[in-house]
């Protein structure tokens, strides 16, 4: 499984503030240039202009000479809810108590000292950003999408991009079947001249959040979870569609859908002693054959 460093989340962290931060300016009416924003954010002119480039999805910026401003603004009416907006979408609704009466504090550098934000580990994507590009203008255009993945030549029809526990998927309709693509895993993509019409039913399955975009066969794992980690695992989201079996002295047990082995796996292996499999009895038997051979590699 590959890990994930703290300076990727923290990368994240600032690259997201940084755009809050820019989008308050444009919303206060200043004109600027990229250069001074690279300076005043001590980052390159190249990551500047992906910003603005960002940016420009959800607001009206302009371009003259090389000053950028709002085409219009109205302090009072639209800043907060763009920003609101763009917040949103990068999974801040539920962070705050009340998102809109948060965001000055959020993107005042003068406020900003009051918080810290560690997020769940980041895939870096720093160096996907053509490919984002070229997959996004093949979904909003509907053009057929070619690329190699896992040494295989593609053609399908690109439905969304989309983040889950960090990772980055291109979920796509290839030969009439809904399936995931990590992007990492991409190379070569090219927008193909052939357009495709919308699914309806492909469309209403995405936003489900449905499991079988990822297999098409789930099952259910049973897990007892120690109240040393019980607390962590009510908080926060952990487990989709988890059902508490029972409660009892030691801890919980739960129920889930998976659709692969290693979702379960990679978290019991973060998790352990805390965490054990009950059911079925192939996927415990399997952690404990992987546990038992790494311990003979290390001891």
């Amino acid at each position: 499984m590959k890990q994930y460093n703290a300076d990727t989340n923290q990368s994240h962290d600032k690259a997201l503030l940084r755009n809050l931060s820019i989008l308050y300016k444009l919303m206060l009416g200043n004109i600027m240039t990229p250069q001074d924003l690279a300076d005043e954010y001590s980052v390159s002119l190249r990551t500047i202009q992906r910003d603005i480039k960002r940016l420009r999805e959800i607001i009206p910026i302009k371009k003259e000479a090389n000053f950028i401003s709002l085409e219009y603004y109205d302090i009072n009416h639209i800043h907060r809810k763009y920003i609101a907006d763009f917040a949103v979408f990068n999974g801040l609704r539920s962070l705050y108590p009340q998102l809109d009466n948060e965001i000055p504090n959020i993107i005042n550098r003068e406020t900003q000292v009051a918080y810290m934000i560690k997020n769940q580990a980041f895939e870096d994507t720093t160096q996907q950003y053509d490919k984002f590009d070229t997959i996004r203008i093949a979904i909003l255009e509907h053009n057929f999408l070619s690329f190699c993945y896992k040494n295989k030549t593609r053609k399908v029809k690109p439905y969304k991009l989309i983040n889950i526990q960090g990772i980055w998927y291109l979920l796509a309709d290839e030969n009439n079947t809904l399936k995931h693509f990590v992007l990492t895993k991409i190379s070569n993509d090219e927008i193909c001249e052939e357009k495709f019409q919308i699914r309806k039913d492909i469309v209403e399955e995405i936003a489900k959040s449905n499991l079988k975009w990822f297999s098409n066969k789930t099952f259910m794992v049973k897990l007892h979870i120690a109240n040393e980690a019980r607390e962590y695992f009510m908080r926060k989201e952990i487990l989709a569609n988890k059902t508490i079996i029972s409660e009892g002295k030691h801890g919980i047990i739960v129920s889930t859908q998976i659709a692969f082995e290693d979702e379960i796996l990679n978290l019991v292996k973060a998790w352990i002693p805390y965490i054990q499999i009950l059911a079925p009895h192939s996927l415990r038997d399997k952690l404990h054959t992987i546990l038992q051979e790494y311990l003979a590699q290390n001891i």
